[in-house]
């Protein structure tokens, strides 16, 4: 596809002119500490990440380069896994594009973890069968040692959803890789959930949701301070309902809602692995605060002794 487009003339992608004080910032992100945004193909970050606004077709197709440009994104999640497995060669693209010490974040399809898709009951839910087959097997082939995460993330649904949870998710978690495993159903902290994640060398997802509850309480249920890594995602902010926030935030171009007490508490759990010679994982998304490397910036600059860009 990319050459095809080239055929046809589209234009370059170009990263944006950084601002110097950013690039420092940057150059003192320890090593292992990997932020990154959900998806990348967006207009509205032109003058933060892309040098002029362009379709968002050509930035998803040919935009990644660019972004991994950015002194601050040695990461970024891929989530339209989560909906479709790729067509093959797509995860060989991503990685050629992008350089050594970058590491993607892949969503895991929600065959693999929603017990009911589309009204309908998925009987391929936390089968690691298919998930070897279909899902893993591709994925480490075409990213190779660039694969950081698989995540898993479990949408909301009832807590018998998918029967003995922990039990399948324990034999799901045997599979090759490095899991980072969120729910978005609260009860399922409250059950093995963290000694689970402990026995099978996985980490916790902390996700800020309007469905979960706050940072410190998913901390605790799920021991994430004795997890590999530090695995966050500010998916949500405000306690909009996602639609609501999509509207009241497009184009993404700025910050419209900061969250200073989140952006703190963000950026102190970060330094307390970093101490401790964890990695750490931050993703965050458009919906958070309207505009998803504005965050990371804001993030990183109170955790590494700057001051927020937003």
């Amino acid at each position: 596809m990319r050459d095809q487009m080239a055929m046809f003339g589209a234009p370059e992608v170009e990263p944006a002119t950084w601002d110097p004080g950013l690039v420092a910032l940057g150059g003192r992100v320890p090593d292992g500490v990997f932020f990154g945004t959900s998806s990348w193909s967006f207009p509205g970050w032109a003058g933060r990440v892309w040098k002029r606004e362009l379709p968002d077709t050509l930035l998803s197709e040919r935009g990644l380069a660019a972004y991994a440009q950015h002194p601050l994104f040695r990461s970024v999640s891929v989530d339209r896994t989560y909906y479709r497995v790729p067509e093959p060669g797509l995860y060989a693209d991503y990685a050629s594009q992008v350089p050594d010490g970058f590491r993607f974040v892949v969503k895991a399809p929600q065959v693999c973890t929603a017990a009911r898709i589309r009204g309908e009951a998925n009987p391929l839910a936390l089968d690691p069968g298919w998930a070897e087959a279909e899902f893993l097997g591709p994925l480490r082939g075409g990213l190779g040692a660039k694969l950081g995460l698989v995540l898993l993330q479990f949408p909301p649904q009832p807590p018998d959803a998918l029967g003995p949870f922990y039990d399948r998710l324990a034999r799901f978690l045997e599979l090759d890789a490095s899991f980072a495993v969120e729910v978005r159903t609260p009860a399922w902290l409250d059950g093995p959930l963290a000694a689970v994640l402990a026995d099978r060398g996985a980490s916790p997802c902390l996700t800020i949701h309007p469905t979960m509850p706050d940072l410190r309480t998913q901390w605790k249920r799920t021991n994430a301070g004795e997890a590999p890594d530090l695995v966050l995602r500010w998916n949500l902010g405000g306690g909009r309902a996602y639609d609501d926030a999509k509207a009241r935030y497009a184009p993404f171009d700025r910050i419209v809602d900061p969250d200073p007490a989140l952006r703190g508490a963000v950026a102190n759990a970060v330094r307390w692995a970093v101490e401790r010679g964890r990695r750490v994982w931050v993703t965050a998304n458009n919906k958070a605060e309207g505009c998803a490397p504005g965050t990371l910036e804001a993030i990183a600059a109170l955790a590494f002794g700057d001051q927020g860009t937003s």
